[in-house]
């Protein structure tokens, strides 16, 4: 198992989703090739 720090930022959740002020931040995502 390979554990690395996400590169993604966080980023503001669609209106359309959302009331308020939201933040959608990634925390895990599989490699290429799972």
């Amino acid at each position: 198992m390979q554990i690395t720090r996400s590169s993604i930022d966080t980023v503001k959740g669609p209106a359309d989703w959302f009331t308020g002020e939201v933040y959608i931040a990634e925390y895990a995502a599989a490699p290429a090739t799972a």
